[in-house]
């Protein structure tokens, strides 16, 4: 997905960019780091179709959160 539309999603849910980094492709979802105008940085994960994703994506959102509570480097939602 092109710069244009990115920036148009996160306009969406109310976020000025003002920078956006290289998307990140991965297995099941593309992530689009932006450096927002106040300073803050955000990711915009977007996730592709696949059969059971939103239960795959609580699973791993459940481990992870687990794994952040006991110090382990992971992302959290």
């Amino acid at each position: 997905m092109n710069d244009e539309r990115i920036a148009k999603i996160y306009k969406a849910y109310g976020f000025d960019c003002s920078v956006l980094y290289p998307p990140e492709k991965g297995y099941r979802n593309e992530s689009h780091p932006a450096l927002l105008d106040d300073g803050r940085k955000v990711n915009l994960i977007l996730y592709k179709f696949e059969n059971n994703i939103i239960q795959t994506i609580k699973n791993a959102n459940i481990v992870s959160n687990f794994l952040a509570t006991k110090n382990f480097p992971v992302r959290v939602t």
